[in-house]
């Protein structure tokens, strides 16, 4: 049910959107971004889950005349729930986070996301915009904690001998054939929207005039080369960087025991609970000035801590501290050598210090 409203929601909202183009009401542009193809996402994630579990116990237990449902109950379904419990939090905040269809639809209903929008984008007001975007921050942070604390609170793992690999194949009709209908109208509804984008693309107004129109792509290709390249450009460059950290943080956090694990870990997915709004809002408010003082504080941690790894001798560690702080004092005359940003560089440093940091507590004592 709250699929098939969220598909209606982005209906809707292309029809609404049609209907602004149609009348000439340009002079808005509003970001618009429906949520209803995350089930694919989630669909992704489940079956992943479910192509790890030991299919042992299910057939154990179907030896013992288990019946199918009472096998899903007991085995299948807490073996998923930390998967599910990640679905339900990323469908919770994409949708409280949600900003094109009640920006739309919703009329004279005020929301968060709206608000949040228009005090920054409409009323150039960051603080109320960070004020407003903490409200919307305590409900998805209750849900990550309640969620969190749940999942800690049980285990799940089958506890088994050696796996024995395999699947069980669901063989009744009725069932097989109710799941195949489900599916097939959820890939309709899939195939429906990219359709859609497909024949607006070669149409000359959509909804008002159809005919067949490649005027778009040539525009596309000529003004929006530029942002084209850039998207390209930063995805290329935040993958690998997010990546990379990614398996750090993950092999630090179940392979290696230190100070601060638990932290590390809650504040590495905090960030899946906290809407894309709320980052913006904190991006604008954190940078909107040179934040030297939390560039500071970064580099004596990290620095201090560099130091202690590399010996346990006192002398030996200032002097290696020194050494970095004096070498880190002569690089700030490069970017003026080189024609680029003080502040680029010093930035780009930190990255270097923090990726040195991690590298360095991942040969932590082994858990």
């Amino acid at each position: 049910m709250l699929l098939g409203w969220r598909w209606l929601n982005r209906i809707a909202a292309i029809d609404a959107v049609a209907a602004r183009i149609a009348a000439g009401d340009l002079g808005q542009r509003v970001p618009m971004r429906g949520h209803g193809d995350e089930f694919d996402l989630l669909a992704d994630h489940l079956n992943a889950m479910l192509e790890r579990i030991d299919a042992s116990m299910e057939e154990a237990a179907l030896s013992l005349r288990a019946s199918k449902f009472h096998i899903f109950r007991t085995i299948t379904l807490p073996l998923l729930a930390p998967g599910i419990a990640a679905s339900f939090l990323l469908l919770f905040v994409e949708s409280l986070a949600d900003l094109g269809n009640p920006l739309l639809l919703g009329g004279n209903v005020s929301v968060l996301s709206t608000e949040i929008y228009l005090a920054v984008a409409g009323q150039f007001d960051q603080q109320k915009g960070a004020a407003l975007s903490l409200v919307l921050l305590l409900p998805t942070l209750t849900v990550f904690l309640l969620q969190r604390y749940y999942i800690s609170r049980r285990s799940y793992i089958s506890v088994t001998g050696k796996p024995t690999g395999g699947q069980i194949f669901v063989k009744e009709p009725v069932i097989r054939w109710i799941f195949i209908v489900l599916t097939l109208l959820a890939l309709a509804l899939v195939l429906m929207l990219y359709f859609t984008i497909l024949w607006g693309s070669f149409t000359v107004l959509w909804g008002v005039n159809n005919q067949l129109y490649l005027g778009n792509y040539a525009t596309a290709f000529s003004r929006g080369l530029n942002a084209i390249l850039s998207t390209t450009f930063l995805s290329a460059v935040a993958t690998p960087v997010a990546g990379l950290i990614g398996v750090i943080v993950a092999f630090m956090v179940v392979r290696r025991t230190f100070i601060g694990k638990q932290t590390l870990d809650f504040v590495s997915n905090l960030g899946g609970a906290v809407p894309g709004t709320i980052l913006g809002i904190g991006y604008i408010v954190a940078y909107i000035g040179a934040p030297w003082i939390a560039i500071l504080i970064v580099y004596a941690l990290l620095a201090g801590y560099l130091a202690s790894r590399a010996t346990t001798r006192g002398w030996a560690a200032l002097a290696l501290l020194t050494a970095v702080t004096v070498a880190g004092y002569y690089l700030n005359w490069t970017p003026i050598l080189l024609g680029q940003s003080e502040t680029g560089w010093r930035f780009l440093l930190m990255a270097a210090f923090l990726l040195l940091a991690l590298l360095g507590a991942a040969f932590a004592q082994p858990g």
